[in-house]
């Protein structure tokens, strides 16, 4: 069984974290296990400058994985931007919903957050919308105060019926 994801897409600046961090919260409080899947186009850093795990990624370490109490983190050299349906694919099973940040081209599912500024060309595939931007009336939109209401929609539209656990 693949597992569902839904894209926050938006403008820059415009809310898209505050907004997937709403529904990982509200979600998770539901009891649903969420992934999370930041795509950030202009690069970034996970490991500081000059920690063993930074110097081992730069002597060319295909990969570097970090092991402490709670947490592993994986560094891994790719040679292009990895599409999210290839990102969520590589995930372990056991995640009820992929909850992505970016990744606007993507043929998945997408909320996307607007302010007053349009994104051009609009993404495909929006099932609902998020902010103060004016968009087609038959995609459900929301405040940013509305975040419960849209979990309900995600949890009706993508999640499957969760099933009672067993005494």
């Amino acid at each position: 069984m693949t597992i569902p994801v839904v894209a926050i897409v938006g403008l820059s600046n415009s809310g898209k974290t505050t907004v997937a961090v709403a529904l990982i919260r509200i979600l998770t409080e539901r009891g649903y296990s969420i992934a999370a899947v930041k795509h950030s186009p202009h690069g970034h850093q996970i490991d500081r400058p000059d920690t063993d795990s930074a110097r081992l990624f730069a002597a060319g370490a295909s990969r570097v994985m970090l092991s402490s109490p709670g947490q592993v983190t994986s560094i891994q050299r790719t040679n292009s931007d990895t599409p999210l349906e290839e990102i969520v694919a590589s995930l372990e099973p056991g995640y009820h919903l992929v909850i992505a940040e970016g990744f606007k081209n993507s043929t998945l599912p997408k909320v996307m957050v607007l302010s007053d500024v349009p994104i051009s060309p609009p993404p495909q595939n929006v099932i609902a919308v998020v902010g103060t931007g004016k968009v087609c009336a038959d995609i459900p939109h929301y405040a940013l105060d509305q975040i419960d209401a849209l979990a309900d929609q995600l949890q009706g539209q993508l999640l499957a019926p969760k099933t009672p656990s067993l005494p």
